[in-house]
């Protein structure tokens, strides 16, 4: 099982990413920071993305259409 977690770096994102590598599930954490601490927790089960949501053209462009 996979998880896509936007916020993944504090409050309550950090607390459900934390959670769902401690059940075995791979997450992917899409945030405009980094969470070191959860990077070396999760070893290959996480990936992070450094991304701000809220600009479209950023998002266009992770998605590859812009």
């Amino acid at each position: 099982m996979r998880a896509i977690v936007t916020g993944h770096t504090r409050g309550l994102g950090a607390s459900l990413a934390e959670q769902l590598l401690l059940e075995g599930i791979a997450v992917l954490g899409v945030s405009r920071s980094r969470h070191a601490s959860l990077a070396a927790q999760g070893g290959d089960s996480f990936a992070e993305v450094e991304l701000d949501l809220s600009e479209p053209s950023a998002v266009a462009t992770w998605l590859g259409g812009g």
